[in-house]
């Protein structure tokens, strides 16, 4: 357990695949429960942003970083517009966030499945999965015999810029005392609400980073699951 990873190339590539990927959605968590909330909205802003960078990988044909960064671009909008609608209604509607994102989880899976399914399975292919990218919306590979993309350093910066986020600018320190006590804040100041769907809005945008990474990197195609 403790050194299989270390034994073996291909081992110590599925540990770090999975590491990217486990440390940009726990990002998104700790960043909703910085500020108290329990959004569960990850793993549906995961999908959409898988789906959304495939869609880019499949139909757009531009140069490698152009195409590379409008991939991730349209990954983190969609996961930031996923994330704003529980967050919204927490915010104005006091809706249970947990239930909320529970059930846009399941909305954003059955868009997945539907525009997979219906729209970029190929007619002659046998079971459910898109085209591969064009070459130029792949993750280039940096660790040879391994899936290690370039997301390692995607990973490695969003840790950076959530501590900047969190604990440098004056929207963390609202973050903060927001989860340490939201009536406290609002008595302080402090735009309670505005915290609550920004923080759940931007979250979504490591969470569906993750999801590219998945697509772009892993997988280098939209499957079903």
């Amino acid at each position: 357990f403790l050194l299989g990873p270390l034994t073996r190339i291909n081992r110590f590539g599925n540990w770090i695949e999975e590491s990217i990927t486990l440390t940009l959605v726990g990002l998104a968590i700790c960043l909703v429960f910085r500020a108290r909330q329990f959004s569960l909205a990850a793993e549906g802003q995961l999908y959409l942003g898988a789906l959304v960078s495939g869609l880019v990988g499949l139909y757009f044909q531009l140069p490698m970083m152009l195409h590379i960064s409008l991939a991730m671009i349209a990954a983190g909008l969609v996961g930031f517009l996923w994330g704003l609608i529980p967050g919204l209604l927490k915010a104005h509607l006091n809706a249970n966030e947990i239930v909320s994102t529970l059930m846009l989880n399941a909305i954003a899976i059955r868009i997945y499945n539907l525009i997979l399914t219906y729209r970029l399975k190929p007619p002659d292919v046998g079971y459910t999965v898109s085209k591969y990218f064009y070459p130029t919306a792949l993750l280039p590979r940096i660790v040879p015999e391994t899936r290690i993309t370039i997301a390692i350093f995607w990973a490695i910066a969003a840790v950076f810029i959530v501590y900047l986020l969190m604990y440098r600018t004056p929207f963390g320190y609202a973050l903060r005392m927001t989860g340490a006590n939201i009536r406290f804040a609002y008595y302080g100041g402090i735009n309670t609400k505005r915290v609550i769907y920004l923080t759940m809005a931007i979250s979504g945008i490591f969470a569906a980073l993750a999801g590219a990474h998945l697509s772009m990197g892993i997988h280098q195609r939209v499957i079903l699951n």
